[in-house]
């Protein structure tokens, strides 16, 4: 996998050491702020308060003065003098009670009007009566009423410049922001470090999730903080944990299911490739497994132009064992067909030379028999197998007798006590169905089998019917029966038909005279 080296700007702890110096910054600017304010504030009401405080010194001493003849003459000298020792002190007006000017620095503006002082007015707890506080962004302008005798003769208007708190809070400002500075600075690098340390297992989980992404499952990240990188990790510990078993059990799946596709294929080789077509008969044979290797069998085995050697069988068990005993149980029952055996000798020799092979426990449940088409005989044997059905014709369809003992559980002799050699005509018209009991104990979602009952209902009336039509009658009666359920067993279905046509002359055959000594 291809790893990337993150560069300073996009890692994570100089992105928090970022945010957390920008909010640093703005939380810094915002104290700043109103410090400076009050700052401002505070030196501004200090000079208010000593300013006022001269300015009603001044007007004591400008009583005296403001109530002769020629007011200027005293009032002048005493504005210069409070000019030059008072630094804050921009201008001084001293005004009669007709709000005439009579003191000034500037004697030309003797006798003018008094103006109005513009600006924000003050309210300050220090004013008394008659006093009033002005101010703008340049001055503030003080009125203190001149006084004789407990009455207002006049007043005094002073005006003080506002520079010297600026300055005062500019150098305030910049002190405060060097300190800020400094602070967000310091603050900047203590969180890198905290962060940086902090964050320092993120370069183990990374290189593990790498590794893992990569495909080395056996990668751990060795992590032990208690924090949630901690929790990360044996989060990613744990993952790898589960994916390494997941991916050994999805190659053990894939393993099995290879196998099983290998035992599904195999077992359909073992299945005739194709039905035989004989004359004046119809043959059909279904085939479901309930999963991938099936324990049901079933064989056509053509003996001569006259005979066939038909077998269904169920090997106890499912899955690749009944697959070998299924496979065993075909080589023998074919050689042993080939070779003239009757069904129940060939039953008892497959019982005899399959016996060592067939694990304990394990058993075969087979109907082997062979359709004559010359003489419309069946002769077969049934050794444990599922009885036939006998169908069509004049008659109501009907299970044959039950068989014996099946094969792989006794010795051979109380096998061979309990086998019968029997014999069916297969009239005109009429069919014979052998099956697995995968049709009768079919189940529903209810756990329901399906019975013999409604199998015998659904083949009445399918007389001279193909076999195929049969065959996919007893499907849908399954299908309509299981209501989506999953199948609970094999099924094997074969149908044998004999149509309503005359049969052909009989030709002589060893072959049937062979079967009729079997019957003498």
């Amino acid at each position: 996998m291809r790893t990337t080296k993150l560069r300073f700007y996009r890692r994570l702890s100089f992105r928090l050491a970022c945010v957390a110096a920008i909010t640093s910054a703005v939380g810094l600017a915002a104290v700043s702020t109103v410090l400076v304010r009050q700052e401002r504030d505070t030196l501004t009401e200090q000079l208010m308060l000593r300013t006022l405080a001269e300015t009603r010194n001044l007007a004591l001493a400008a009583s005296a003065p403001l109530l002769r003849h020629d007011p200027e003459l005293g009032l002048h000298p005493l504005i210069l003098r409070a000019l030059d020792e008072l630094k804050d002190l921009e201008d001084l007006v001293i005004a009669d009670s007709r709000g005439r000017i009579v003191g000034h620095s500037d004697l030309l503006r003797v006798g003018e009007e008094l103006p109005t002082p513009r600006g924000e007015v003050i309210q300050l707890e220090q004013l008394r009566d008659h006093e009033t506080a002005v101010q703008n962004a340049d001055r503030i302008i003080l009125r203190v009423p001149v006084e004789h005798l407990d009455e207002e003769v006049g007043a005094l208007i002073a005006t003080v410049s506002r520079r010297g708190i600026e300055s005062a809070v500019r150098a305030a400002m910049w002190k405060t922001v060097i300190i800020s500075a400094a602070g967000v600075l310091a603050v900047t690098l203590l969180i890198v470090f905290l962060v940086t340390r902090a964050l320092s297992p993120m370069a183990e989980l990374r290189n593990a999730v790498q590794r893992i992404g990569s495909g080395d499952l056996s990668t751990r990240a060795a992590v032990s903080t208690g924090n949630e990188l901690g929790m990360l990790a044996d989060l990613i510990n744990d993952m790898a944990g589960g994916l390494s078993r997941a991916q050994a059990e999805l190659i053990q799946k894939e393993r099995m299911d290879h196998e099983l596709q290998i035992a599904h294929d195999l077992q359909t080789m073992l299945l005739p490739e194709r039905i035989p077509s004989p004359k004046g008969y119809g043959l059909a044979a279904y085939y479901q497994a309930a999963l991938e290797v099936s324990g049901d069998y079933y064989d056509i085995i053509p003996l001569d132009s006259d005979h066939l050697a038909i077998l269904v069988a169920d090997v106890s068990g499912k899955g690749v064992p009944g697959l070998v005993i299924m496979a065993m149980l075909r080589t023998v029952a074919r050689q042993l067909a080939l070779a003239g055996e009757n069904p129940k000798q060939l039953l008892i020799a497959a019982h005899e030379i399959l016996g060592e092979s067939i694990p304990r426990g394990t058993f075969i449940t087979c109907l082997c028999g062979i359709l004559d088409t010359a003489t419309h005989r069946f002769d077969y044997a049934n050794a444990g197998h599922c009885p036939p059905v006998i169908f069509g014709g004049s008659r109501p369809p009907r299970f044959l007798e039950p068989g014996g003992k099946a094969l792989g559980m006794f010795p051979s002799q109380v096998l061979s006590d309990s086998l019968e050699l029997r014999r069916l005509r297969i009239e005109a018209g009429q069919g014979l169905l052998i099956f697995s009991d995968g049709l009768t104990e079919a189940m529903n979602r209810e756990r329901s089998q399906l019975g013999e009952q409604a199998v015998l209902r659904a083949l009445e009336g399918v007389a001279e019917a193909d076999p195929h039509f049969v065959l996919d009658t007893l499907r849908r009666l399954v299908a309509t029966h299981q209501n989506g359920a999953a199948p609970a067993d094999d099924l094997t279905l074969f149908a044998c038909v004999r149509s309503v046509t005359p049969p052909p002359p009989r030709v002589e055959n060893p072959r049937n005279d062979a079967v009729e000594e079997l019957f003498r």
